[in-house]
């Protein structure tokens, strides 16, 4: 049987019908009905609106770490809140003063108990945050480490971070080409990213060298691989390929070499960050960083030679 052909005069009055379909009597559609029944629960909750305008005046208290009585503030709160709602805020602040002067085990204490307080409910930002800052002090501690060993707290930030939109170019430039595509790192990686990007961005005292570098250990090695390269016939091993090159990811040395500059601003952005072999990698010519990432993944590196829709490589200094 045909389908039925609608006119188009039809088509708005057709649409509109579906519109008002899901209204009640009152023409009060279905998300506006619960938004009132929460409006008038709230009422009830905190008819004063305590508990919103103590949320905002706490955390407007957030950055003023050193000014702060935590204990003041709690006492205060729970005149405000007995429940104690609300210490959350406290707890997070208290933490990144503690981190601001250094005082990690302090801070790490307290932004665990703002984590905790999130079992069944969302706390939004805050718990966000405080959830990537353990998890950078997590990646920034010694080893060993276990991939997807953060899952819990990474939940955590997930399920509590604000909804956003990031506009962003397709392509960065890369050894193969200017305008190679963007990678796409998985969701997991890219959120460990995050936490590391938002912990290096918080302000520290000027005396505390508080820095998250989930590239050292391989940025350290970087220069002895630079050397190998340039070996006739010489390939990285194996184990070394597949070990990750940033540590809590599944970031490969082959993906960083070849995207450095995307991955350096995921970690670092405009903070300051010593790789000293990342460094001597960004100032070689093309063709020397073509010869490492070849020395690194060659069956990779042949297949963005084609990606790229170019021939057959070799390095000026490679035997004849």
């Amino acid at each position: 049987m045909a389908a039925e052909i609608i006119p188009e005069r039809d088509l708005v009055a057709l649409a509109a019908g579906k519109l008002l379909a899901g209204r009640d009597r009152d023409g009060v559609s279905p998300e506006e009905a619960q938004q009132n029944r929460i409006r008038m629960y709230w009422g009830y909750l905190d008819p004063d609106l305590n508990l919103l305008k103590e949320y905002h005046q706490l955390g407007a208290q957030v950055n003023d770490l050193d000014e702060v009585n935590f204990d003041k503030l709690r006492a205060d709160s729970h005149a405000v809140a007995s429940s104690g709602l609300l210490m959350f805020v406290i707890d997070y602040a208290e933490g990144r003063c503690h981190l601001h002067h250094g005082r990690n085990e302090l801070a790490q204490q307290c932004l665990h108990r703002v984590v905790a307080r999130t079992d069944g409910r969302q706390l939004g930002k805050i718990a966000a945050d405080a959830a990537s800052i353990l998890i950078a002090l997590r990646l920034a501690g010694p080893g060993p480490f276990m991939f997807e060993a953060l899952n819990p707290l990474l939940r955590v930030r997930i399920d509590n971070m604000p909804q956003s939109m990031e506009m962003c170019i397709d392509s960065i430039p890369t050894p193969f080409s200017d305008w190679s595509p963007r990678p796409k790192p998985s969701f997991y990686d890219s959120h460990v990213m995050g936490c590391v990007a938002f912990f290096n961005e918080i302000t520290h005292a000027p005396s505390v060298s508080a820095i998250c570098n989930p590239l050292q250990r391989f940025d350290a090695s970087l220069q002895n691989l630079i050397t190998q390269s340039r070996q006739a016939g010489a390939r990285l091993s194996e184990v070394g390929r597949k070990r990750p090159a940033i540590v809590g990811t599944s970031v490969k040395p082959y993906q960083l070499l070849r995207d450095h500059l995307y991955y350096r601003d995921a970690l670092f952005g405009w903070s300051p960050s010593d790789l000293p072999g990342m460094d001597a990698y960004a100032m070689l010519r093309a063709p020397d960083q073509l010869r490492l990432l070849r020395f690194v993944d060659p069956e990779q590196f042949q297949l963005d030679l084609q990606a790229h829709g170019l021939g057959p490589w070799r390095h000026s200094d490679d035997p004849p």
